[in-house]
């Protein structure tokens, strides 16, 4: 820390506060200790879960076997989690209950948006404690659980939703990461994950992860990425998206390669009342972003069809969806300029080999609309 010397009424201290924290791929995580291991040494901890675990994890006999008193906490899976509501009845929960805010981490179990509740209760009960995220899902393997985003929707009166509007940055200090969760997934989670490990494999890296994925796509499903193929493209995700985030946790720098897929995402999102689901409008926004890229002279027609072969292959149901209007489009990149400050800063497809190209901050209603009704071709052609 350092303060500066006083001129006039004025002291100005800088204070640099380091994070470490660990990611482990953990297989078959509940036949051993380390689970017990991260959860303190007291003897005892609370437990964030959502309520589809319990059919996938016996969390309570995990914590009788090994004599930890567990405090489980089961909330909703999915968006409806991620609610004021929710959090303070946690809240509740943990201060009746009573922790150590420094030695017993709050343990969290569950898809994205369970990580996403546990991560803001935690950064905010007790003026923060720390917290282990034990992802359920794929999506929340390779996305959620790796960065530091921990957030609640917000729900206006009007009924819209605006996705991730209230939060903050919190780390998990440990992220344990079990594949072999995946192999009792249900096909619409997987997809849903499928397409937000499309975006890290497009663009990270140059895009070298991508023609495995492409590759291994049709076998994704069914495999579940539990053969040797399928865990070097897990492992390679994995690793490229930590690396990614670790140059820039707090998001200081707005223009972010991992913002690829999601500039229409989220207002998609949010006016399907859940019928499109996160990973889902990811894969939209992905398709259109490419369509936008090829006219843009940015990818090749070829290259275009191929990003788009490979969003059907992972199993997205169609890349065109009657949400996508012009309104819908418009507050989308009013909301990212703004979210962005004050630029769209909207991640591209390029083969250009310009770095500049990776970004642009201009765009149009228009030429978006446009990819829209190339979009509804796409999807017209494959039925």
């Amino acid at each position: 820390m350092g303060v500066s010397q006083p001129r006039s009424s004025r002291w100005d201290v800088t204070v640099t506060r380091p994070y470490t924290y660990s990611v482990e791929i953990t297989p078959a995580l509940v036949e051993g200790d380390r689970l017990a291991q991260a959860s303190g040494q007291s003897g005892r901890c609370v437990v964030v879960m959502d309520d589809g675990v319990k059919d996938v994890i016996p969390v309570h006999e995990y914590y009788v076997d090994r004599n930890i008193d567990a405090n489980i906490i089961t909330i909703p899976g999915g968006e409806r989690a991620k609610r004021a509501e929710v959090a303070e009845m946690v809240c509740d929960r943990i201060l009746t209950w009573g922790i150590d805010r420094r030695a017993e981490p709050l343990v969290v179990i569950g898809g994205g948006a369970t990580l996403d509740l546990g991560g803001h209760v935690a950064a905010t009960v007790l003026r923060g404690v720390p917290w282990v995220a034990v992802p359920t899902t794929l999506l929340a393997m390779i996305d959620t659980a790796l960065g530091a985003k921990v957030a609640l929707n917000h729900h206006r009166p009007s009924g819209l939703t605006l996705k991730n509007k209230i939060g903050n940055y919190h780390p998990a200090s440990l992220r344990l990461l079990d594949p072999t969760l995946l192999a009792t997934l249900p096909a619409n989670l997987m997809t849903e994950g499928l397409m937000e490990m499309a975006k890290a494999a497009l663009v990270l890296l140059n895009g070298a992860l991508s023609p495995g994925l492409h590759a291994y796509a049709a076998h994704a499903h069914t495999r579940r990425f539990a053969d040797p193929d399928g865990e070097l493209i897990l492992r390679g995700v994995i690793g490229a998206t930590v690396a990614e985030l670790a140059s820039d946790l707090f998001e200081d720098e707005l223009a972010r390669l991992l913002d690829f897929g999601h500039t229409f995402a989220h207002e998609l999102e949010g006016r399907s009342d859940g019928r499109i689901p996160h990973g889902i409008a990811v894969g939209h926004d992905i398709a259109l972003t490419a369509v936008i890229s090829r006219d843009r002279e940015l990818i090749t027609r070829e290259r275009c069809e191929w990003v788009l072969d490979l969003l059907y292959r992972l199993g997205m149901p169609g890349l065109y969806s009657t949400l996508m209007t012009a309104d819908m489009i418009e507050t989308a990149l009013d909301d990212r300029t703004r979210h962005r400050g004050g630029k769209l800063r909207m991640v591209m497809l390029t083969d250009t080999g310009n770095e500049e190209d990776h970004y642009t901050n201009t765009l149009t209603v228009e030429e978006v609309m446009r990819a829209v009704r190339l979009l509804a071709q796409f999807d017209s052609r494959r039925t």
